[in-house]
């Protein structure tokens, strides 16, 4: 040993040589795993899933009842208090009083919110197209239906929701997030307080949203619901011809969407209301409405009809062919 190494002298370098990065010498080095910032996103849930947790909220307002056979059918009984019931009440029945008797149906009913529902007008027009394709009022011929007008100017303001009672309910029936996002920014009341007091075999129109939400309030009724003649569905033929009575109890709630929206009619027949010790039911109905107001001229009437009048009447884009 030298007298350097002996004093302390430092030593010399050692070799820079790297270890091996993989516990096999000279094999490649492993990648280590990137972490994860969110790109892998948990599949989105399915309609049945969405409409599995939507029963569960809605168990807040009173027993669920789905329909055992009618899909998107959902009643939930005792869904308001007697006390909700009586402050709807309330706000509804002036309404009626400004408001002439229906003789054909003897009922009295009103609007608040936008009249005229969905879509646009290049959808509108589009679909149209196929509705009235082959016939008289096809696009490109003498008498083509009514194109659906391009708004561009403001429009008045339909009569709004006002606050109270009513806008409190819509706030609790947006609060629930139903399926398809009803947005509910309307709403129909009709009072049914007549011997003959009735409502015809009808589709929802279906510019008003995928979701109906209609609430029986002083009284009672049976809602039947027909299959319409165009559905080919297999599940629900051995239902034609056949009438579905769906019980309506006072401060019950019926939720309609999916196939009990697009594939039934529903009406409420003579003798099927029961007016209780108040003489009357109101039903009181939200819908989700989206067409501009300026459309109402382009409304339709239920058989088929149109608005559009003049020395030679033509469908519009809004119209359904007659059954």
């Amino acid at each position: 040993v030298s007298e350097a190494a002996s004093a302390g002298a430092p030593a010399p370098p050692r070799s820079a040589a790297k270890r091996p990065s993989s516990p096999v010498e000279g094999a490649p080095a492993a990648q280590k795993p990137r972490a994860s910032r969110g790109f892998l996103k948990p599949p989105a849930p399915t309609d049945a899933e969405l409409w599995t947790a939507f029963k569960r909220r809605l168990a807040d307002w009173g027993r669920v009842v789905p329909h055992p056979v009618i899909e998107g059918l959902i009643a939930v009984e005792d869904a308001l208090t007697p006390a909700e019931e009586d402050a709807l009440s309330a706000a509804l029945l002036p309404y009626f009083d400004e408001i002439e008797l229906k003789q054909q149906y003897q009922t009295r009913a009103f609007h608040l919110g936008p009249f005229n529902r969905g879509g646009n007008p290049c959808a509108c027009d589009h679909m149209a197209n196929k509705i009235w394709a082959g016939t008289e009022y096809a696009k490109g011929g003498d008498n083509q239906y009514e194109p659906v007008p391009q708004i561009r100017e403001p429009v008045e303001p339909p009569a709004a929701i006002p606050a109270g009672p009513l806008t409190d309910l819509r706030r609790r029936i947006h609060a629930v997030r139903v399926p398809g996002c009803l947005e509910p920014n309307s709403l129909d009341g009709i009072l049914y307080d007549r011997p003959g007091s009735r409502i015809g075999a009808h589709r929802d129109d279906p510019w008003s949203g995928k979701t109906v939400w209609l609430h029986t309030l002083d009284g009672a009724a049976m809602m039947t619901f027909v299959l319409r003649e165009s559905v080919t569905r297999k599940k629900y033929q051995k239902l034609k011809g056949e009438q579905i009575k769906v019980s309506l109890p006072r401060r019950s709630l019926l939720i309609v969407s999916g196939h009990a929206r697009e594939e039934l009619n529903h009406s409420i027949e003579v003798g099927d209301v029961d007016y209780s010790d108040r003489g009357r039911r109101i039903s009181l109905t939200y819908r989700e409405s989206t067409m501009p107001d300026a459309w109402a001229t382009h409304r339709c009437s239920p058989d088929g009809s149109c608005r559009v009048h003049g020395p030679n009447p033509r469908p519009c884009a809004l119209c359904r062919p007659p059954p």
